[in-house]
């Protein structure tokens, strides 16, 4: 009984260490890629001139993750909140394999699923982004991208 209590323990979700203020400005793993908008990411814009264009006016994100709940609050420069969201298990939140998981719903078939960890030992967070839509041999997850926003605490 103990070795189940064990493997139970084992595999509860934590939270994945990204907690802290990001700047919105940040920058896609691929050559010549362009500035990308968190703020626009998580506002399922994944163009990024009218991400950039819409959220011009925003400065960080601060990044809240926790065990059971995730919150995700946008600031213009000198600290005005713009907007703010938050998840839970029962609308989309979870850990999974190290990091934080959001899913996004833009239509009853097609979510967004992004997977954010920490990168460059704390100094910066990365976010990989995947649609999520049904197929014939069940969901299947297209790679949106992979991007990186620095620490700005």
């Amino acid at each position: 009984m103990f070795g189940l209590l064990a493997l139970w323990g084992s595999s509860i979700a934590t939270a994945a260490n990204i907690s802290g203020t990001y700047s919105d400005k940040g920058t896609m793993l691929a050559d010549g890629s362009p500035t990308v908008s968190l703020h626009a990411l998580f506002g399922l814009q994944f163009q990024p001139e009218v991400g950039l264009a819409d959220h011009m006016n925003t400065a960080t994100v601060e990044v809240t993750d926790k065990d059971d709940w995730f919150e995700f609050k946008t600031y213009q420069e000198g600290g005005t909140e713009i907007s703010r969201s938050r998840w839970g298990p029962q609308n989309g939140f979870s850990h999974e394999e190290g990091s934080a998981v959001v899913r996004i719903s833009k239509n009853k078939d097609e979510f967004y699923t992004f997977m954010l960890k920490s990168a460059a030992d704390g100094a910066a967070m990365e976010v990989r982004i995947y649609r999520v839509s049904p197929s014939t041999f069940g969901p299947a997850a297209d790679p949106i991208g992979t991007y990186f926003f620095v620490k700005s605490e």
